[in-house]
């Protein structure tokens, strides 16, 4: 009885860890559709295939010409921006892709602030 008791609680014990390695929040993304210009108003985002990338935005008065760079990476549906400070500190900004098309990217944070993205080339 003890020894089937045992059997039963390793194998809810496997099922319960099994579950957990799987993210079923986690969408696939094509990282070829990430790279381009993309805006949002009158603020912009552009990566390149390299993992470099840079940001601008016409409501501060700053163009591309004088856009800031920072570098990218994509795994799964979590898009990481690296940004560093005139200090030479680089700081990781995490965002989870909830859509991303060949016309369209939205992402948001950890505190469910979303951003809405128009391809423009």
């Amino acid at each position: 009885m003890i020894k089937r008791a045992i059997k039963i609680g390793c194998f809810l014990l496997l099922v319960f860890l099994a579950s957990g390695c799987d993210d079923h929040n986690a969408t696939n993304i094509d990282a070829e559709l990430l790279p381009g210009t993309w805006e949002e108003g009158q603020y912009y985002e552009k990566y390149y295939s390299d993992g470099n990338a840079a940001f601008w935005n016409l409501a501060d008065d700053y163009g591309e010409e004088e856009s800031i760079p920072f570098t990218w990476k994509l795994e799964d549906n979590v898009l990481t921006q690296y940004h560093e400070t005139e200090f030479g500190a680089v700081i990781p900004k995490v965002y989870t892709i909830n859509e991303l098309t060949a016309t369209s990217l939205i992402y948001s944070d950890d505190f469910d602030v979303s951003h809405t993205f128009t391809r423009v080339n």
